[in-house]
């Protein structure tokens, strides 16, 4: 793969800069830094929201931008405002929520950089067949409200609805439904969910905005990334770099495969490809 010099790299979050139990390494820290130092841009790419971001994250010296929810939103963090929005809009937000209503499923919205779930759910999650410790980022991280569908039929624009499944053949079986909103784009971080975001959306999207905005071409990117959410970043990147505990899949629609979330791939990578 022949690379030319890296002005940014976009990096997911989860499975891939942020060890399984959610942790950042001081490796992977410190060569975000080092590359930060030397004025590259480095930015979390993350099916996350803004709100979402911990606080490992944040703390890293220089970072200053982020691409959440899936690429729907991109924001300044240093100047707290939006830069771009690529939000489910108009008509596609009815057909979403008829899609959805009277299904009994666990489903977070995402608006305006926050996470939100029908409060009926904060007991009934622990008992839905989902991961342990996704269970207990969504009891952490997600707003209970009394008529999740309400509020959102009010919304001119969401980020993102995630859609969770205790049951894989169920998910299996509401596949084709979802993808069939108009208006909308189906894709998945987890063995148990689908996300649903405007048709455009992506985190290729949000990182195209983003590179427009800091005049960045996309041949002086770098997209790191672990799972089918990511493709169309890596795909988009000048620099591709799948980490070894992404899919077969994955791994080999990249330019290059570094090593594990556990063994710092992200700082093997950015080592290799940037200082």
């Amino acid at each position: 793969m022949t690379v030319k010099p890296i002005k940014l790299i976009a990096l997911d979050m989860d499975g891939t800069t942020l060890r399984r139990d959610g942790s950042l390494s001081q490796e992977n820290r410190t060569a975000m830094e080092d590359a930060l130092a030397q004025g590259v841009h480095v930015v979390f790419a993350t099916g996350r929201t803004r709100e979402a971001l911990p606080q490992n994250v944040k703390a890293v010296e220089g970072m200053r931008y982020a691409i959440t929810s899936n690429g729907a939103a991109v924001a300044d963090l240093k100047e707290d405002r939006w830069l771009y929005k690529n939000e489910i809009k108009g008509e596609s937000i009815p057909a979403v929520l008829n899609a959805l209503s009277g299904s009994g499923l666990f489903i977070e919205a995402f608006v305006d950089g926050r996470a939100y779930m029908d409060e009926s759910w904060t007991e009934r999650i622990k008992y839905y067949g989902l991961p342990e410790d996704y269970t207990q980022y969504a009891l952490i991280t997600r707003h209970p409200i009394p008529n999740l569908f309400g509020f959102l039929a009010k919304q001119k624009g969401i980020e993102n609805i995630n859609v969770n499944f205790g049951d894989p053949e169920l998910r299996k079986q509401y596949e084709s439904r979802l993808r069939a909103i108009p208006g909308t784009a189906l894709t998945t971080s987890f063995p148990h969910n689908w996300e649903l975001g405007a048709l455009t959306v992506s985190k290729a999207d949000g990182l195209r905005a983003l590179c427009e905005y800091l005049g960045v071409k996309r041949e002086e990117t770098m997209a790191i990334g672990d799972n089918e959410n990511d493709r169309a970043m890596l795909g988009f990147a000048g620099c591709s770099v799948a980490m070894g505990n992404a899919s077969a899949s994955l791994q080999a629609a990249a330019g290059y495969v570094t090593a594990s979330c556990e063994e710092d791939g992200v700082a093997k990578a950015i080592r290799k490809f940037v200082l």
